[in-house]
């Protein structure tokens, strides 16, 4: 049974607080909205690929 190391978990809570902070950011301030912070997600997703 594949077990993920610790660094593997640390990047996917961070991944998900991010999605969450940028959530409450977009439905606060939608005109605001920074493309960089979907940026950083996806890239923490691509690096959680490899």
């Amino acid at each position: 049974m594949y077990r993920p190391r610790k660094h593997e978990t640390l990047i996917q809570v961070t991944s998900l607080v991010l999605l969450f902070l940028a959530a409450l950011f977009y439905v606060k301030f939608p005109e605001y909205f920074p493309v960089e912070i979907v940026i950083m997600i996806l890239v923490l997703h691509l690096m959680e690929g490899k």
